[in-house]
C-alpha cells in the first residue's frame, strides 16, 4: 500500500487495510459442524461440558485449503466425526473474496472514537460500532508459551500450569492454530484441545483434571510421545456481542 493504515495480527491475520473497500468486524455467532473460513477471517468455537469424570479430544481438520479460504471442521481426535459447536466467526462485513453479511451501523449517539477512510473516500472503520459488535479476550498466549500436556501426559501440576487455557466452558476458542498431522511412517503429531470435567488418569491417581488444557503431542519411533510447545498464538474469547 502507499498511504494508509495497514493493521495485523502476529499471525498475519489481516485486521485492517485502508486501500481496500471492505469493513470491519463483526461476529457471526451461531451452532454448526463445518465452516468455509477466508483468510481475513477467524474462527472461534466453544465447547459443550464433558459428562463428570470424562476428557473429551478436538482437533482442527482441514478438508479443502485453497489459496484463498479453508473448509473446517473440528473433529473429536482420534475419528472423523465433526463435532457441532457453539461458534463465532469474526469476519469483515464485505471482503475482498465476494462474501458479504449484514452491516453495522455506527452508534451515532457517541461523538469520540476512530475512522479511517481509503483513498475513494470509502469510510473503512468506525470505532463506533464497536459497540454493537464486539469481542471481548479473556487469555491470550504468545507462540512458545504453553506445553502440550493435555490431560493425558505429565502431572496434573504441569498441566494446571503450562497447558491449561481455562478453567470454565463458557469461552470461545481460536481455532487457527490447530492441526493433526502425519509426518512420515511412525510419526504424528496432534495439536487441540483436551477438555476435561472432573477427569482422573492412571487408575484415579492423577488428577482432577478440569478446563481446557492445551494438547501437542509428538509420537515418533525410537523418541515415543513428548508434549511440543505452541507454533502460533493461541486466544480465549470471554464473549462476543452481535
Amino acid at each position: 500500500m502507499g498511504y494508509g493504515l495497514y493493521v495485523q495480527t502476529s499471525n498475519s491475520i489481516l485486521q485492517l487495510d485502508s486501500d481496500q473497500s471492505w469493513k470491519y468486524e463483526v461476529a457471526i455467532q451461531g451452532s454448526g459442524s463445518s465452516w468455509r473460513v477466508y483468510n481475513d477471517e477467524v474462527l472461534f468455537v466453544k465447547f459443550p461440558t464433558p459428562t463428570s469424570g470424562t476428557t473429551v479430544h478436538y482437533h482442527r481438520h482441514v478438508s479443502a485449503d485453497t489459496s484463498n479460504y479453508e473448509d473446517v471442521q473440528i473433529r473429536y481426535t482420534g475419528t472423523t466425526t465433526a463435532a457441532t459447536l457453539d461458534y463465532a466467526l469474526l469476519k469483515p462485513v464485505i471482503n475482498s473474496y465476494g462474501t458479504t453479511s449484514s452491516d453495522i451501523s455506527p452508534n451515532t449517539s457517541q461523538t469520540y472514537g476512530l475512522q479511517v477512510y481509503n483513498a475513494s473516500n470509502v469510510l473503512v472503520l468506525d470505532t463506533r460500532t464497536f459497540s454493537n459488535a464486539q469481542f471481548e479476550p479473556s487469555a491470550y498466549y504468545e507462540k512458545g508459551s504453553l506445553v502440550g500436556w493435555g490431560t493425558d501426559t505429565g502431572t496434573l501440576a504441569l498441566a494446571n500450569s503450562e497447558a491449561k487455557l481455562s478453567t470454565g466452558f463458557t469461552n470461545y476458542y481460536s481455532t487457527n492454530w490447530s492441526r493433526a498431522v502425519s509426518a512420515g511412517v511412525g510419526n504424528s503429531q496432534v495439536e487441540g484441545w483436551n477438555v476435561a470435567n472432573n477427569y482422573y488418569r492412571s487408575g484415579g491417581s492423577i488428577g482432577p483434571y478440569t478446563g481446557v488444557y492445551y494438547k501437542n503431542l509428538y509420537t515418533a519411533p525410537f523418541v515415543g510421545t513428548v508434549p511440543v510447545s505452541n507454533f502460533a498464538d493461541v486466544l480465549v474469547g470471554g464473549s462476543f456481542n452481535a
